[in-house]
């Protein structure tokens, strides 16, 4: 597993922590919400070995 930065950190638990209004939003939303960069939530899921957001969020709306 990569390790991830204190930022990827902040933000996995952001969005761990936020499931149930993450999914009715879009990367850039997430993004603004966290003030974060979108590439920096894209880049935190990628390393948690998601594809990207999309497959992050479809996985999420199963759960």
């Amino acid at each position: 597993m990569n390790h991830l930065t204190s930022v990827e950190i902040y933000i996995w638990n952001y969005l761990e922590e936020n499931k149930a209004k993450i999914i009715q939003m879009t990367v850039a939303q997430i993004a603004e919400s966290a003030h974060v960069s979108p590439s920096s939530i894209i880049r935190t899921l990628k390393k948690k070995n998601f594809s990207g957001f999309s497959e992050y969020k479809n996985m999420e709306k199963q759960n």
